[in-house]
């Protein structure tokens, strides 16, 4: 059984969208989370996927400590 969009978890998404490389959709994505989802978002990635998070500071930093 396939799990809808909206039932998985946040880091299983950034990792589908960054396997596809949309950069564009990532950052949409990233738009859409609440600050205290996008600090758990980043605490659930690996090395790698939390590299390219930070790699777009100036979206997701800002939003956390605002949060």
């Amino acid at each position: 059984m396939e799990m809808s969009a909206s039932a998985r978890e946040p880091w299983e998404l950034v990792s589908e969208i960054r396997v596809r490389g949309d950069r564009d959709e990532l950052h949409l994505f990233l738009d859409e989370l609440s600050p205290g989802e996008t600090a758990r978002l980043l605490s659930r990635l690996d090395g790698p996927a939390q590299a390219l998070l930070l790699s777009f500071a100036s979206a997701v930093l800002p939003r956390i400590v605002e949060g």
